[in-house]
């Protein structure tokens, strides 16, 4: 014990040591060219320590570590032989940025002022860095975004502004963003988009995730739009052809709203959608047409929501994947003959329903490629995983059948007693036209627990005999060795 509290005490000196003396090293104010780069790194570092570093045309990178550059003044940045491609200002407490502030990286590529707490961005900010392409500004304090707020940076392609507090997006807040590609707002506190407010028309992912949007406004007339999340939101209707303006959409992502409806062709004109996922929902039905236009849609997800009734009619030929899981179906609607409306189809999940039946026949002549079928926690008879095993060809299919309904299955195992059962119920309840059915059960049941009481009497006096006989047995034999132990004496 004295070694192992001896070994504790000597790594925490160590510890203690390595830390204090990292410490101490930040916190003087230097900076170092990291060994093998072209990457200038400060440590402790004030805004106006800046204009008394050197620079030459060979750095290309500048970061900052555990800088305390508060609210960063005009032309911080604007010394001779500036090349920088990169400026990494994460995690330096800066609490405010003012016009003119980056004049002189005329250079710089990627602008990193993710983890500060910066509240707005005054117009005018980022002159002089027009080439710009990737600009990072999560998790700050931003709470709106006014117009003309990065209109300097035409080239810009990625912004970051994911993990603010922004409640308004005033129109024209993305002016001059002619080259944006990718724009994140996800877990911010957007609850609805101010009017005339129109996202740039060349984005191709939307990051909306995580916010409070409870009414989707047409906002979307993106023509180059691939990959749309809104997940995470309080939507809870998605109108007709509301997505009509989106027609190159591959991606939606709309899991983990309040939808309790989709309006007929919500999803109208969307021809090249491939995922589309409605996961978590308050969907308690689906419209026959809704996805009849999907016709490259690829991964279907409605899983955990309320639905009772499902239909497989609409042909979607390049569909791979469907979960249906963790719903209240009870009835699946397959058309019938050899149509294969689900040509492609390898995975389909459907348990955690209440199918009582499955047409797996007619199911499978529409998905002849089905490779996975999940059917766990239903209501199916036991029988149904034996007729579907021997049914199904096993080298290339596998069966998730387990925990269906139990009492199902016991019924079935024991189908000649129910039926000697009814037909008794049917004998006493035709005698003299009386029902004495209720009576039969009760009997039924207390001859069960007289029996089960009986058994379990007999239990407990068997263990107990049992134990007598090896505790005489061991006292005993405990008595012949002290007996023959005295007698060697």
């Amino acid at each position: 014990m004295y070694r192992i509290v001896e070994k504790i005490m000597i790594l925490f000196f160590i510890y203690f040591f390595i830390y204090t003396s990292t410490t101490e090293n930040v916190s003087k104010r230097s900076c170092n060219i990291i060994s093998g780069s072209s990457t200038l790194q400060c440590f402790g570092m004030y805004s106006e320590d800046f204009s008394k570093i050197t620079f030459n045309e060979i750095l290309e990178n500048l970061e900052c570590v555990r800088c305390n550059l508060g609210n960063i003044p005009p032309e911080t940045f604007d010394f001779e032989d500036n090349h920088l491609f990169t400026l990494s200002l994460k995690s330096n407490n800066i609490t405010g940025l003012v016009p003119f502030t980056f004049v002189g990286l005329d250079y710089l590529r990627k602008l990193d002022l993710s983890n500060n707490s910066i509240q707005i961005i005054i117009p005018g900010t980022f002159k002089g860095i027009k080439n710009v392409v990737i600009f990072n500004l999560k998790r700050n304090k931003i709470r709106r975004i006014e117009k003309n707020s990065f209109s300097e940076l035409e080239n810009l392609v990625h912004l970051d502004l994911s993990d603010n507090l922004i409640i308004d997006i005033y129109p024209g807040a993305f002016n001059n963003l002619n080259k944006l590609r990718l724009l994140e707002l996800e877990n911010n506190k957007l609850k609805i988009l101010q009017d005339g407010f129109q996202f740039p028309s060349n984005i191709e992912e939307l990051y909306l995730g995580n916010n409070v949007l409870n009414k989707l406004q047409n906002k979307f007339k993106i023509n180059n739009l691939l990959k749309l999340y809104l997940s995470n939101n309080d939507i809870s209707v998605i109108p007709k052809n509301y997505f009509s303006s989106v027609i190159n959409l591959k991606e939606i992502y709309l899991n983990d709203n309040k939808i309790i409806e989709l309006e007929s062709n919500a999803f109208n004109d969307l021809k090249n959608l491939e995922i589309l996922n409605l996961n978590n929902n308050t969907l308690k039905a689906i419209p026959f047409d809704l996805f009849s236009e999907l016709l490259r849609l690829k991964y279907l997800d409605l899983s955990k929501n309320s639905l009772k009734i499902i239909s497989l009619y609409t042909p979607l030929p390049e569909l791979i994947t469907v979960n249906f899981s963790h719903n209240y179906i009870n009835k699946i609607l397959i058309p019938t003959g050899n149509v294969a409306k689900l040509f492609n189809l390898n995975y389909l999940d459907l348990s955690h329903n209440n199918l009582s039946y499955l047409d797996y026949v007619e199911l499978y002549q529409n998905a002849p490629k089905l490779i996975l079928l999940n059917v766990n926690h239903n209501n199916l008879p036991c029988n149904t995983e034996k007729e579907m095993i021997s049914y199904f060809p096993l080298d290339n299919f596998s069966l998730n059948i387990d925990n269906n309904a139990s009492i199902l299955c016991n019924v079935t195992k024991n189908s000649n007693i129910m039926n000697n059962l009814v037909e008794i119920e049917e004998l006493i309840t035709n005698h003299n036209g009386h029902n004495h059915v209720p009576f039969l059960y009760g009997l039924l049941i207390f001859v069960s627990v007289f029996i089960l009481i009986i058994g379990l009497i007999l239990y407990k006096t068997y263990v107990y005999v049992k134990r007598c006989k090896e505790r005489d047995l061991t006292q005993l034999n405990e008595t012949v060795t002290h007996h023959t132990a005295y007698e060697s004496l």
